[in-house]
This record gives structure tokens, C-alpha cells and sequence, in this order.
């Protein structure tokens, strides 16, 4: 559970550079990150997980109106997969990018859908970043004085990165069988009581 502002995960970990790579994870979220008063152009959109820099990695951003999309460096070179809807909140949600560099097709999944594709060069490499992997957050942080702002606010489950590629078939089966037994989702977003044991009155 992340809470927008405290908390977050980052695994420092080396991955091995790959041509086909499924990343999927499954994600509740409560409200979408907040951003200072600053135009559209402007402002910082978070990430439900990255593992990019400049040149190489990956990220799925989402903004404070709820606009999500991937960004992908294949080859060095950066492709946007753009959602044309906006991200759901209060529910649970499975989202699954799908690198194929064997065949040259990229695809961002949601739940059962389909939801943003492009294809590119047949028999490119996926190359991760030195970067780490943040799960919560994104590499960029918007802060008013010491409080991030542009933080996750939800719960996340079943992280798997896949050296290998899941056809959508499989993946929309797993969404299916999943989502039969997947907590209740008030139950997934509430914060326990023991969050508080500490804090100071």
C-alpha cells in the first residue's frame, strides 16, 4: 500500500537486456497523483512503475487528470504509447506491457483490453536502464518543501517481469480468473490501524 506522498518501492537491481519482455502487475488505485498549479504543458506526471533514464528503460506514467501511457526505449530510440482513457479509480486493475522485439510490436494492456499498440524494427532489444525500479512514484518528484506530491496513491499485487512473451490470450485469461477472486476493494485500499501505532499526537 502507498499512500501519494511517503512511501514507495525501489529495487536496485540488475536486469538482463532482452528482445522479448512482459511486465505486468496489477494495481488498485484511490485518487490520481497531485501536481502543483502549473499549465497542462507543465506539469510533472508520476509513474505506476519506471525503470528509465535518458536513453534506455521503461515507464507507464499517469497524471493528475488520470492520463496514462507508456514510454518504451527500443533500440535507444523512445516510443509513447498514449491510453486515449483516462485511468480507472477504486477499482482493481491489470495492466500488462508487452515487448515483443522479435516480431516488432509493442502493446499496453489493461484488464482484458488492449488499450495502446505500435509496432517497430522486427528483431529489435529491449535495454533496461542503470536506473531502478520505483514502484509508487516517478523518477521526476514534484515537492512543495520536503513532501513529494506526485507520488501513488493505491495498492499494488503480482509484479512480474517475464523474460518471454505472454500472448494477450493468456493475459486476458489471467485477468479473468483473477479478478473472480480478487480482495473487495475497500478492503484493498484501507489503510490499517497499525499505520498509525506511532505517530506522534
Amino acid at each position: 500500500r502507498v499512500n501519494g506522498h511517503t512511501n514507495w518501492l525501489t529495487i536496485n537491481k540488475p536486469f538482463e537486456d532482452s528482445t522479448n519482455l512482459t511486465i505486468q502487475f496489477w494495481i488498485a488505485l484511490e485518487s490520481y497523483p497531485s501536481d502543483t498549479e502549473t499549465t497542462y504543458e507543465t506539469r510533472q506526471p508520476s509513474a505506476l512503475i519506471s525503470q528509465i533514464d535518458e536513453t534506455a528503460g521503461f515507464s507507464i506514467d499517469i497524471d493528475t487528470y488520470g492520463q496514462w501511457q507508456a514510454r518504451v526505449f527500443i533500440d535507444n530510440q523512445l516510443i509513447s504509447l498514449k491510453v486515449p482513457t483516462v485511468f480507472p479509480l477504486y477499482e482493481w486493475g491489470q495492466v500488462a506491457l508487452v515487448i515483443d522485439g522479435e516480431n516488432g510490436e509493442l502493446g499496453l494492456v489493461l484488464n482484458d483490453q488492449i488499450v495502446a499498440q505500435h509496432s517497430f524494427s522486427s528483431g529489435s532489444t529491449f535495454h533496461f536502464s542503470d536506473a531502478p525500479l520505483i514502484l509508487g512514484k516517478s523518477a521526476q518528484d514534484r515537492q512543495i518543501g520536503p513532501l513529494i506530491i506526485n507520488a501513488i496513491n493505491g495498492v499494488y499485487d503480482k509484479l512480474s517481469i517475464l523474460s518471454g512473451v505472454l500472448s494477450y490470450t493468456e493475459i486476458f485469461d489471467e485477468y479473468d480468473r483473477l479478478s473472480q477472486v480478487a480482495s473487495p476493494i475497500d478492503e484493498a485500499l484501507k489503510v490499517p490501524s497499525s499505520r498509525f501505532a506511532e505517530d506522534i499526537q
